[in-house]
């Protein structure tokens, strides 16, 4: 069995409500670090401030076709370092995405934008994502700083990647990725609309 075909395809002023249906869902929000409901004026606006904007780019995540999430890096610094970020917004999709998805993060960043590091933030009650980072072995930052949400409060947890470092593990890491997987990863594309 060869596994889906995933595509990165950048978002599209048509995907914007689509986004912002996922980005709304509770258990989205649960582990964003900013968990506030976001109305159509507001993803328009933000969407209008993503043209132009090169520090900042958002993917739609397809899985054999069908849209069913995000794969976004922020604070880009180009030739330096970026933020990123993803979610699945579809209920029903492949159980490997999360691999595919740390996997993309990491080639998109060091063989497509040429960066040199690649950090991610994780709310500490998200521990789908903090095993999948634990598992590809980011260092994990010594620090944290923490998010509040209404009357709670939350450590959030930096994790980060070089290029070298990555170069050193990319080929045993598809070693170790449950086979189909690692195939899916091979595969994937980014497609980047203008």
């Amino acid at each position: 069995m060869s596994g889906p075909k995933i595509d990165f395809v950048s978002i599209t002023k048509s995907d914007i409500e689509q986004v912002r249906n996922w980005r709304n869902k509770p258990r989205i929000r649960q582990n964003s670090l900013d968990d506030s409901v976001i109305s159509s004026e507001q993803q328009l606006n933000w969407f209008n401030g993503l043209l132009g904007d090169n520090a900042r780019k958002y993917f739609i995540i397809h899985l054999d076709g069908r849209p069913v999430g995000v794969l976004n890096f922020f604070e880009i610094l180009e030739g330096e370092s970026c933020k990123w970020g993803c979610y699945i917004g579809e209920e029903r999709v492949w159980p490997g995405m999360g691999l595919v998805l740390n996997f993309a993060s990491l080639e998109y960043a060091f063989h497509c934008m040429g960066l040199n590091k690649l950090v991610g933030e994780v709310i500490e009650s998200n521990h789908t994502a903090l095993k999948l980072n634990r598992y590809f072995e980011w260092s994990e930052s010594p620090g944290s700083k923490t998010v509040a949400r209404g009357e709670d409060v939350f450590r959030v947890i930096e994790f980060s990647f070089t290029r070298d470092s990555w170069a050193d593990c990319r080929d045993s890491m598809l070693d170790r990725l449950p086979e189909q997987i690692s195939r899916a990863c091979q595969k994937i594309e980014f497609i980047e609309v203008r």
